[in-house]
């Protein structure tokens, strides 16, 4: 322990290293005021984007309050309507058909007339 106490350590610092330090330091005075400014500028953006968020949510809530009490008027006059309810009934009656032979007036062709005539050039002789 003696040995440590008798020794002296000294360090010269260069004029080099005290120049960076002193342009460092330069530097630094000039960046505060920068960052002071962004600081500010934050801190008054920052009422603003809440102010726009809590209008999102208040808007948002007062539509939701007009849907809801629309669908309440709905159901209310769905359940104070007077039901007024038609209904149709269908009976089969039996019905007697005579079927009449009749003639289609020239419209009562066969399918093979209209077969031969469109493909009368294709038939094989």
């Amino acid at each position: 322990m003696h040995l440590l106490r008798s020794y002296r350590i000294e360090a010269k610092i260069g004029s080099h290293v005290k120049a960076v330090a002193r342009g460092k330091k330069k530097k630094l005075k000039q960046l505060l005021p920068l960052l002071a400014l962004a600081k500010l500028k934050i801190t008054a953006l920052i009422p603003l984007f809440l102010g726009i968020i809590a209008f999102a949510a208040l808007k948002a809530l007062m539509l939701a309050k007009v849907s809801l009490l629309v669908a309440g008027i709905i159901a209310l006059k769905k359940l104070l309507a007077h039901k007024h309810h038609e209904s149709y009934e269908v009976v089969a009656h039996p019905h007697h058909e005579e079927h009449i032979p009749a003639s289609g007036h020239g419209w009562g062709r066969s399918a093979d007339d209209a077969q031969d005539l469109a493909y009368s050039g294709h038939i094989k002789e």
